[in-house]
């Protein structure tokens, strides 16, 4: 019983992660509010994140707003990419749904197939900015190279953490203690359980040239 809440013990480290989970989420949200932002934010919440699941206790304001000011515009100018091709995905995907005609369906099949590169790419670019440094156009081309290379541990983390945010949202509707969740760690939690397997894989090229 007294390893249980010993300083080094079971319980102390679930208070841990909780805490952590929780306040970079909330300092995800806070930091994303201009909308422009949140590529930053999004990498220096993985910063932290990478820190702390190598058994490291970053200062997690001092870490998060470090590297946030340091990613702020290779990051921004990512999101603004990503956001553009969501934003352009969406038009398509609006005018495919008003139209008739055989050719509509093999569009359908392409732009499913780019929204599917879409959501790789989001797996892996903001988390690869926080890993390594490198050019805007580098991070693209190597979480393209990594995400096909690596395509079954890809779909796990995406099933990850869509079930997460999934049953983060289906909850959230019927309980009240959900929509605290749902504040607390909607971003934070299905990147944590993520990060795992992006350490793994980001080891493996290290070594590398992201070029």
């Amino acid at each position: 019983m007294n390893s249980l809440f010993h300083y080094d013990g079971y319980l102390n480290r679930i208070l841990t992660k909780l805490m952590y989970i929780v306040a970079l989420n909330l300092l995800f949200l806070i930091c994303s509010i201009p909308v422009i932002t949140v590529g930053a934010s999004c990498t220096a919440m993985y910063t932290v994140l990478f820190r702390f699941v190598r058994n490291d206790e970053p200062d997690i304001l001092k870490t998060f707003f470090k590297a946030f000011r340091e990613n702020l515009k290779n990051a921004s100018c990512i999101w603004a990419a990503m956001l553009a091709a969501a934003g352009t995905l969406a038009v398509n995907y609006y005018a495919l749904y008003h139209m008739d005609g055989g050719w509509t369906e093999a569009l359908r099949v392409f732009f499913n197939l780019i929204f599917i590169i879409w959501v790789m790419l989001w797996v892996y670019i903001f988390p690869a900015a926080a890993y390594y440094k490198n050019s805007v156009l580098g991070y693209f081309q190597f979480s393209v190279r990594v995400a096909i290379a690596n395509l079954p541990v890809t779909a796990a983390i995406i099933l990850i953490q869509a079930a997460i945010l999934l049953a983060i949202l289906f909850f959230s509707q019927y309980m009240q203690m959900a929509v605290i969740l749902l504040i607390c760690c909607v971003f934070s939690l299905p990147a944590y359980f993520s990060t795992g397997f992006l350490v793994k894989i980001f080891e493996r090229f290290e070594d590398d040239d992201l070029n």
